[in-house]
């Protein structure tokens, strides 16, 4: 196993642990900056999350969820979903392979959400 940083911004950095999961699947870790939200992409399969570290608000679809350090979820499949933490948060993401990330599909309603609390236009 190694892990990876692939990519940071003014909202987040994001290591992946390689080798991890069988089937390529992605094992990433995300370091979401405070007061920056993320997301509004949707695969075909199902995508599980873990809160490490902080806090987070969760976006569902539709839906909001307020969750801890310890809280575990899943996305289902073709549904949208993002993270935004107040204070910063450390969550992993895990379950869809590299090649499923950059076919992912954005949810536009979603995305304009997420632009508007990070103040872009």
């Amino acid at each position: 196993m190694k892990l990876v940083k692939v990519h940071s911004d003014e909202r987040r950095s994001i290591s992946v642990l390689q080798n991890l999961l069988k089937d390529k699947k992605e094992f990433s870790i995300i370091e979401i900056k405070p007061g920056k939200a993320l997301g509004g992409c949707l695969h075909e399969n199902n995508e599980h999350f873990i809160v490490l570290e902080g806090e987070v608000e969760v976006f569902i679809g539709t839906m909001k969820v307020n969750c801890l350090a310890g809280y575990k979820g899943t996305f289902p499949l073709r549904t949208a979903h993002g993270f935004y933490s107040e204070k910063g948060a450390i969550v992993c993401e895990f379950g869809i392979t590299e090649e499923e990330k950059k076919n992912s599909l954005k949810d536009e309603t979603m995305l304009k959400e997420i632009n508007e609390i990070n103040n872009i236009e």
